[in-house]
């Protein structure tokens, strides 16, 4: 049985996948560059168990994601979370069920990803996977060597390798209708920003979204609303929860903020500015909110106030699209007179974050900037007073 489709290594010969990954070899895990590269000859000698998952069209079948070492069972994972969107939901929850197992015969640690592939399979694929760990175990830590007849062979050719074919039955074998060579795209499709930050695959969006909680201060404003609404629908569309700091810039409506960041900068510009700043809260529901907050950044930028993005006012972008209509939030803190409630703190996330470093420290304010509501949890009772007084002030 063969396949036009990419779903490991070795259908890969030019690398495609991997390149969409980790656009330059320096990026590449360690682990994977371990990988003996297997050959034809090599992958017909082993045992279907050392593979995550053998597809039987008939009385064909196709073993797909070997496990023979560390590098493999890596490589494997990777090609399997890039493609999973793509291939019957069977097949991907066999696969994924036995390559947990497999990082844990290697000491690996085992990706969230794939642990949520596994977690996310229904009552009728349990049976399939159900003791995978026994098996695999057995498979790959115990089997006798078919090449060179040791057992536990520390070769990673021929680990795993057996001339004996297993009386039981294993549970990697997935019946499935021929699989289609035009479903499964060979290049990228989908892209946050340009052609950078691609998110086709299940990894690419958590990836996605780790990457721009950890350095979303570094992009442009309207580059921040771009990307996040991009990632938002794309996790909404594979069912994966929004994390905050992507819908925080992922609105595309109107803010309800709007009336009071224009009137702040009214406060806070140059006299000879506060004209425009009154035009624009007279005439600001006729415009589109796309060139609304170009008018704002235009603003910001000539009157000299982008220097207080994210501590007196918010960016132009976050100004511009936000909720329509203000959350009831709960009190979080009510102690000496300060209410404190989540909304506060994100505010003071976004206009007040050299305050809170001034006070806290650097490593604290660098901590509140990606998480407020953690990084508020981790006070004692007294800073924690001490960080509603600067939200209290920050409003």
């Amino acid at each position: 049985m063969e396949s036009n489709l990419i779903l490991d290594l070795y259908d890969d010969p030019q690398g495609r996948v991997l390149k969409a990954i980790f656009p330059t070899s320096e990026k590449l895990p360690g682990v994977v560059k371990t990988a003996h590269c297997l050959s034809d000859q090599e992958r017909q000698a082993l045992a279907d168990d050392c593979f995550a998952v053998v597809v039987v069209d008939g009385q064909e079948k196709l073993r797909k994601y070997a496990m023979v070492d560390p590098g493999n069972v890596a490589l494997s994972t990777l090609y399997l979370l890039h493609q999973a969107g793509f291939l019957p939901e069977k097949l991907v929850k066999t696969a994924a069920a036995n390559l947990v197992e497999a990082h844990e015969v290697y000491g690996m640690s085992v990706p969230e990803p794939l642990q949520t592939l596994v977690s996310r399979r229904d009552k009728t694929a349990g049976d399939e996977v159900e003791g995978a760990e026994e098996r695999v175990r057995g498979k790959l830590a115990a089997c006798k060597c078919g090449v060179c007849g040791q057992t536990k062979c520390s070769k990673p050719v021929c680990r795993g390798i057996s001339r004996k074919k297993e009386a039981e039955e294993s549970h990697r074998y997935v019946e499935v209708e021929p699989l289609r060579p035009q479903v499964v795209p060979h290049e990228t499709q989908r892209t946050l920003l340009g052609d950078r930050y691609p998110v086709d695959s299940f990894e690419q969006v958590k990836l996605a979204s780790q990457y721009f909680r950890d350095h979303w201060w570094e992009f442009d404003p309207f580059d921040r609303h771009t990307y996040c609404v991009k990632l938002a629908a794309r996790m909404e569309e594979i069912g994966e929860k929004v994390p905050p700091e992507v819908a925080r810039y992922g609105h595309e409506g109107r803010s309800a903020r709007l009336p009071a960041e224009l009137d702040l900068r009214k406060i806070l510009a140059p006299a000879e500015f506060r004209p425009v700043v009154e035009e624009l809260l007279e005439k600001s529901a006729e415009y589109p909110l796309s060139t609304l907050a170009e008018l704002v950044r235009e603003f910001d930028e000539a009157s000299g106030l982008d220097r207080l993005w994210g501590e007196r006012i918010s960016d132009p972008a976050l100004a511009v699209f936000g909720p329509e209509k203000f959350a009831e939030e709960k009190e979080i803190f009510n102690e000496n007179g300060y209410i404190l409630r989540e909304d506060h703190l994100e505010t003071l996330s976004e206009n007040g974050v050299a305050q809170v470093t001034k006070a806290f420290g650097e490593e604290f304010g660098e901590k509140f900037r990606k998480s407020p509501m953690t990084a508020f949890q981790s006070l004692s009772p007294m800073r924690k007073e001490i960080l509603a007084r600067l939200a209290f002030d920050a409003r």
